[in-house]
């Protein structure tokens, strides 16, 4: 009689315990010593309690996915160790989608095998990293490879393109549970977050430029044949922004213009599901702060525009967070004291101003800058008002200050597009008397946000 094959996989159990698992029969013997129930060998599933009672769809064969976005699921962290050759991320990705499992055994002494470490391990390349998983993977709507791309746009792009970084995070909640299901907003989150890797990880630089370049060519094909006026092409453009504003690509004013073009052509109608009201107040937001950069004709007839409520996507901290609210108020006066500054300067070809008002105003902003403390929840959204100030600003000591502060913000969020806005500021001190700052913006070709 043949012996009896052995699985090909280990139990769960000495999988978390990393202790080489002897796949004996239907249960294994290190379980029986241990006193633990041994869940057997394969694949462990878990599955999420709202949909428990749902039928499973099966993925589409090719193309885009088929799956409807209802909204039920939340971006969460799972415990998984993921990380790639240069670095290390702590935190695999999943969408919520499990229930934890009830054994709390200790990791043990006893070592695996070289063989076994090297099952647990899988080596990619490209936007593909290398991935230690500590255990059996969970059913997933996409490949770990991705999960992990999600991950890491979710806790290092997607926060600084918002007010507060909390449970509201509308990329976090909306955008990547949809990208769950659409594999075009699925690449677009991919390249977003490769080009914030960039400067750790430089060989991801040609397949991000790639990418990009396959997406808008296939907005480009979908466009020719009957324009797709619908979320997913939405999302996607507002990712390739993202992407542009990370990189601080000049090309990111021809998506901007796409973009208002897409918002134009949907027309008034008032987005319903969650998602659409988020991608309408992030198309807001870039809209903000890009028409300044397209023409000063573009700019708002007013300074008291709720600037804030555009920035945090109408979710503002409640008198239940007297802290939070504390930072809104400095944040609106600085902004407040930017815009006043930008209109005066940008009409003052027709109505000419004082310039000894707007020094004070500049002293004003500074004044107001110097409660913020950077390390505040939310600063980093002040590159408008100091970039602002460093503009106007005609001291040096002035605009050295306004220009620390800008070079704080690119260092703590990736942004080259803050990179690209500092070092186009003496250009316009150079030019100061001879055209206005706020004409020579269309020049520097990126979105100062």
């Amino acid at each position: 009689m043949e012996p009896t094959q052995k699985p090909p996989k280990a139990c769960y159990n000495c999988v978390k315990r990393r202790i080489v698992c002897d796949r004996t029969g239907t249960r294994c013997r290190k379980c029986a010593k241990k006193g633990l129930r041994c869940p057997g060998y394969g694949i462990r599933y878990r599955f999420a309690h709202e949909l428990r009672d749902q039928k499973q769809q099966p993925p589409a064969p090719s193309g885009p996915a088929v799956v409807d976005y209802s909204g039920p699921l939340t971006w969460v962290a799972a415990e998984t160790r993921c990380g790639g050759p240069a670095s290390r991320v702590e935190g695999d990705v999943g969408l919520e989608t499990g229930e934890e499992d009830s054994s709390s055994e200790t990791p043990s002494s006893e070592t695996t095998s070289e063989g076994e470490q090297l099952d647990e391990v899988i080596r990619e390349t490209g936007f593909r990293v290398e991935a230690i998983v500590d255990r059996p993977r969970t059913i997933e709507p996409i490949d770990a490879n991705s999960r992990w791309m999600f991950q890491y746009f979710s806790e290092h792009v997607s926060p600084v393109m918002l007010l507060f970084n909390n449970a509201s995070n509308g990329y976090r909640r909306h955008v990547l549970p949809f990208a769950t299901s659409n594999r075009l907003v699925q690449r677009a989150v991919c390249v977003a977050a490769a080009f914030h890797l960039l400067p750790r990880r430089p060989e991801l630089r040609a397949p991000a430029e790639q990418g990009r370049a396959a997406i808008i060519q296939r907005l480009r094909e979908d466009g020719l044949s009957a324009p797709a006026l619908d979320d997913a092409t939405w999302a996607t453009i507002l990712l390739l922004i993202v992407g542009d504003l990370v990189r601080g690509d000049e090309q990111v004013m021809i998506l901007y213009h796409m973009l208002d073009a897409f918002v134009r052509a949907r027309g008034g109608v008032e987005p319903r599901s969650q998602l659409a009201r988020f991608l309408n107040s992030q198309s807001r937001l870039i809209k903000f702060f890009g028409d300044p950069i397209v023409s000063e004709s573009n700019v708002p007839q007013s300074p008291n525009a709720a600037i804030l409520t555009t920035l945090s996507g109408n979710e503002l901290p409640t008198a239940d967070t007297p802290l939070a609210l504390d930072y809104v108020r400095l944040y609106d006066d600085a902004f407040r004291l930017a815009m006043d500054i930008y209109l005066c300067r940008a009409r003052s070809a027709a109505v000419p101003v004082c310039e000894d008002l707007m020094a004070h105003r500049v002293r004003q902003l500074r004044a107001a800058l110097e409660r913020v403390d950077p390390a505040y929840p939310g600063a980093h959204v002040l590159v408008w008002p100091n970039f602002v100030g460093a503009a106007e600003a005609e001291m040096e000591e002035q605009r050295t200050f306004f220009t620390t502060k800008l070079r704080y913000i690119w260092q703590t969020t990736g942004y080259a597009n803050v990179l690209k806005a500092i070092n186009s500021l003496p250009g316009m001190w150079e030019k100061r008397g001879v055209q206005r700052w706020t004409r020579s913006l269309p020049q520097l070709s990126v979105v100062v946000m």
